[in-house]
């Protein structure tokens, strides 16, 4: 038999005939987990969660002897002997099968690795663990020591713009890295580093003169796209800067972001605020207040460019900055928190996306409900239209897997699959051929729109940069 943790229990299969004989749900595993505000699941107390699920549920499946050949994904593995068991839970403990007593909770040098898969060595001595760090984690299982990592684990990505003729795509990581990659050359450099200030967005001026990124940090800088030297660096906003976006004729950047700074950091005393920019030489012309205690989720801008959509979880809020700043309340809601929201092509309705599967495009004028559709996959990270507005990419924070869906009939169409990871940021070329996605794997990647299938992937890096293209 083979048993694995799925989300709603262990499920326990035959293993020659893969047939499910059980799904076992125990609440000392299941109920004793607590969702924090950072979205991870952290139990109360670990080795008498594991303990006690073992007794509970797992000692009657244990084999006599085992291999842990022929299995691609593994969330429980045993010893070669039955000894013992190793339960994968984002960390890996060890389990006495006898005793049903936890052995030792394996500890990593890189500190929580997100494991999901496990395997024994042929004769016991070692067990090796992979998982969201894509690193093989080795440990001597007597001493319960960690003995070697292999490979290196990828700088996460977190902002991707495609350039106006779509021969250009930058992207930005955590890190604070930041690369172009040059589709016909099927090159890519590194534009700048900013050494951990994480990079939170980018984008092409609309002339493709300029590249902008924003890091979290506040500041903002800017580079020509001819010689991709840095032009300015501008320190936009005292505490953090969240979004930005040029103006449909380049001559302006709207940004939002937070002012005010305390020590230790804390949200509730910043000050979120929308600021316009000369592009000329970056001077601050306007800046105005959102509303106290307004809490940035996403931002989104029209495509005139002249309206900002920007939702706290409960709230919208339009900021036509055609001229100046001037805010509206859009609307405010009692359902599920709003997690992503996105302008229709034509700016006359605006795509809602809450914190689960539900989507709802919402009309602007009259603010009525214009049509909903349930998405695959809950917790969104990113949405983009095709220019028409006829197809919507969607990518969430817990699964691998980009969503393709017919925005008439709100119908799933495909999955784009390859990421190892969950998807930060997604956007079309303009002529809407190709999906260009950046993953927390560390991977830009562009996929057909039409068939779904991958073209290339690149994996940015310090010193090489790996690219891979369909022949």
């Amino acid at each position: 038999m083979v048993a694995c943790v799925a989300s709603d229990g262990v499920r326990v299969f035959d293993a020659a005939t893969a047939r499910l004989l059980r799904t076992e749900r125990d609440r000392l595993l299941f109920e004793s987990w607590q969702e924090e505000d950072a979205g991870f699941l952290q139990p109360e107390d670990e080795p008498a969660c594991i303990t006690g699920f073992w007794q509970n549920s797992l000692q009657e499946f244990r084999p006599t002897c085992c291999s842990d050949q022929g299995m691609d994904m593994q969330r429980i593995a045993f010893s070669p002997d039955g000894r013992i068991a190793a339960i994968v839970h984002g960390r890996v403990t060890l389990v006495d099968t006898d005793s049903h007593k936890v052995r030792c909770v394996l500890e990593c040098a890189l500190g929580r690795i997100g494991v999901r898969t496990v395997a024994f060595s042929p004769d016991g001595a070692l067990l090796a663990a992979a998982g969201d760090s894509q690193v093989i984690h080795l440990w001597h299982v007597e001493s319960g020591k960690e003995v070697a990592g292999i490979g290196t684990p990828p700088a996460a990505l977190w902002s991707v713009a495609v350039s106006p003729m779509g021969q250009h795509v930058i992207a930005g990581a955590r890190n604070g890295r930041v690369s172009l990659y040059h589709r016909q050359q099927d090159s890519i450099s590194q534009l700048c580093d900013a050494r951990g200030d994480a990079a939170v967005h980018v984008e092409f001026s609309p002339t493709s003169e300029a590249m902008v990124v924003g890091f979290r940090g506040g500041r903002i800088q800017v580079f020509g796209s001819s010689d991709f030297q840095q032009r300015f660096d501008v320190q936009a906003h005292e505490a953090r800067l969240l979004e930005g976006s040029f103006s449909a004729d380049g001559a302006r950047f709207i940004s939002v972001g937070y002012s005010g700074y305390s020590e230790p950091p804390d949200d509730t005393e910043l000050r979120a605020e929308v600021s316009i920019w000369s592009t000329r030489d970056w001077n601050r012309l306007e800046s105005r207040p959102l509303p106290g205690g307004f809490r940035v989720r996403c931002v989104s801008a029209s495509e005139d460019r002249q309206r900002l959509a920007i939702s706290s979880w409960k709230q919208i809020i339009l900021a036509d900055v055609s001229t100046s700043i001037q805010l509206h309340v859009l609307l405010k809601t009692k359902r599920v928190g709003i997690n992503r929201i996105e302008f229709v092509p034509g700016d006359r309705e605006l795509l809602i996306a809450n914190e689960g599967y539900g989507m709802r495009i919402v009309d602007l004028a009259s603010k009525a409900q214009a049509r909903s559709f349930v998405a695959t996959r809950d917790g969104p990270t990113s949405l983009a239209f095709t220019a028409a507005g006829r197809m919507l990419a969607r990518a969430t924070a817990y699964f691998n897997e980009i969503e393709l869906f017919d925005v008439q009939s709100g119908k799933l169409k495909k999955y784009f699959i390859g990421h190892q990871n969950a998807v930060a940021a997604l956007a079309f070329t303009p002529d809407t051929r190709w999906l260009v996605s950046a993953g927390f794997d560390g991977t830009l990647k562009l996929w057909d729109a039409e068939s779904g299938s991958l073209d290339t992937s690149v994996l940015p890096g310090p010193d090489v940069c790996h690219s891979w293209r369909a022949k």
